[in-house]
């Protein structure tokens, strides 16, 4: 076959992939983005903060959102293009001219690589930072998000002798796991407390810092008689807001580049994270080299399910491929969870990763015999 149409060959199949893959991840990330946006506008309503964080905040997330819908953008651009060519004869002539089925992956993994390029820039570096960004916007936009400036899992010793523990923070800075001493001073008796839930906040008029607690309990005074009583709602006036301050990055994981997430794995950097951390850090290190080694298998599952046989153009077997796609991610996130619990990886996570190997080798043997 003459080179010149070789090359014509590469480039029209790649703008046929390209096309889907643009509008795929453009709808996936715009559904993201104003599912977050009904959500940071109610927070910003409600704290009263100032309306332009909301799009900086959402510019934050964005490379969060765009790493979401790339591997399926990937999948469903390769997918919609052999499905389309299939179905307009354009894989007969190929085939009848004797291109080879493999010879069309060519240009497919082409853009791949291109995708892994950028999938890789994301996941070890912008998406780290980018979270952080966020975190630390809202954390400025409102006095609700002054919890993010706390890292779990840590005690932290607040003026006036405070102590104060938070098993776990979300991102807006809500609390879970709440522990708070507070020492006796003049005649106010020493407090401790434990609560499921709780929110630093700004008192209305923003001179202080107070602590919001949820289904709780309260350790009596010695006077009362010793005991614990229960409380459904609590507000603990804390310090002066003035005196709260961002932490600096690298305390969660998803704050972590991929390098600091190896030196903290290899203790190059023990104090980074709490040892109880330590299997978060191991999850997120693995998920993101399995992030970005899952767009290598995806290309050949989607040529195997994209092309149609003549008289029976349904969609079964692209609703096949895609289900596989979607069980994948959800195995993958419940090897993380279990990987957080302290599971090995290997058992866990990679075992998935092969499976989705094994299936998508085995779709595309199938049809590189009988090409449909």
């Amino acid at each position: 076959m003459a080179t010149p149409f070789i090359g014509r060959l590469d480039r029209y199949l790649a703008g046929e992939i390209a096309r889907p893959f643009a509008l795929t991840l453009l709808i996936a990330a715009l559904l993201l983005v104003l599912e977050r946006l009904l959500r940071l506008l109610d927070m910003i309503v409600q704290s009263q903060g100032a309306p332009d964080m909301v799009w900086r905040m959402l510019a934050a997330l964005l490379p969060h959102y765009v790493g979401l819908a790339l591997p399926l953008g990937l999948f469903i651009g390769t997918l919609a293009a052999f499905r389309r060519l299939s179905l307009s004869s354009e894989l007969d002539a190929l085939f009848a001219a004797g291109i080879a089925p493999g010879r069309l992956l060519r240009p497919v993994y082409a853009m791949t690589l291109a995708v892994v390029a950028v999938s890789i820039l994301l996941t070890a570096y912008i998406q780290p930072l980018a979270r952080y960004t966020f975190n630390r916007l809202a954390f400025e936009a409102t006095g609700q998000a002054l919890g993010g400036g706390l890292t779990p899992g840590r005690f932290y010793t607040l003026p006036d002798g405070v102590t104060l523990f938070a098993r776990g923070i979300g991102a807006d800075g809500g609390m879970r796991g709440v522990f708070l001493h507070r020492p006796s001073q003049g005649e106010r008796p020493a407090q401790t407390l434990t609560a499921a839930r709780g929110q630093l906040l700004a008192d209305p008029g923003g001179s202080r810092v107070v602590l919001d607690l949820a289904e709780g309990r309260m350790l009596r005074p010695a006077g009362d008689p010793p005991g614990a009583a229960g409380f459904e709602r609590a507000e603990i006036p804390l310090f002066d807001s003035g005196l709260a301050a961002f932490r600096s990055r690298g305390a969660l994981p998803r704050e972590m580049t991929l390098r600091e997430l190896a030196q903290t794995l290899a203790g190059a950097v023990p104090e980074r994270v709490p040892g109880h951390m330590i299997a978060e850090v191991r999850a997120a290190l693995h998920w993101r080299i399995l992030y970005v080694l899952t767009f290598l298998p995806l290309p050949l599952l989607a040529v195997a399910v994209g092309p149609v046989a003549k008289r029976r153009a349904g969609l079964v077997r692209a609703l096949v491929g895609l289900v596989i796609v979607i069980a994948y991610h959800e195995a993958l996130q419940t090897g993380q969870s279990a990987t957080r619990d302290g599971a090995s990886p290997w058992l866990t996570m990679w075992p998935v990763f092969a499976g989705l190997c094994a299936i998508a080798g085995a779709f595309y043997a199938r049809w590189r015999v009988v090409p449909r």
